[in-house]
């Protein structure tokens, strides 16, 4: 799973990403549907969200765009959010708008009828300098690990729950 920004040509090498996975016991329409709706109101399963205001009338779909108030491992951050990738069923992907940029991409496939591997790619760009970027691993880095473990553990939760 690539988390390149087609819109800007940015080369993520330089920055932090986490890739991780969970398989969900639910059919991934409505494990779609679930995370689609991430950037129109916080989700009870995310944690990284605080709060998400849709500004856009377009919603759900490549270009629509939200103010979001995330937390990413303790550092808050408002920005705007867009929509980048949109496959229904496939793929939702967005992007911050402001300075640090923000990349989440979830990629889902179908196992079975009722199983579901949801993949979540997330990338946050780092400071230019050396200093701040040791900075941010230290204070930041583990904890926004655990805060993307625990959305997809709280994801798998409700959908699962829901399912039933």
């Amino acid at each position: 799973m690539s988390l390149t920004d087609s819109q800007s040509n940015r080369n993520l090498n330089q920055d932090f990403i986490v890739l991780k996975h969970i398989v969900v016991e639910a059919p991934v329409e409505l494990c779609f549907s679930r995370i689609a709706g991430q950037l129109e109101s916080p989700a009870e399963w995310d944690p990284l969200t605080i709060h998400a205001w849709p500004i856009s009338a377009t919603r759900n779909r490549k270009g629509a765009v939200s103010l979001v108030l995330l937390d990413l491992g303790g550092d808050i951050t408002h920005s705007g959010a867009m929509i980048y990738q949109y496959e229904p069923y496939h793929e939702f992907a967005w992007s911050t708008t402001g300075y640090p940029r923000i990349w989440m991409k979830w990629n889902l496939t179908s196992l079975t009828d009722s199983s579901t591997l949801i993949r979540l790619g997330t990338a946050r760009e780092q400071d230019r300098y050396y200093i701040d970027k040791l900075w941010w691993k230290l204070r930041h880095q583990r904890k926004l690990e655990g805060d993307i473990g625990k959305t997809l553990k709280r994801l798998k939760e409700v959908l699962e729950k829901s399912y039933r």
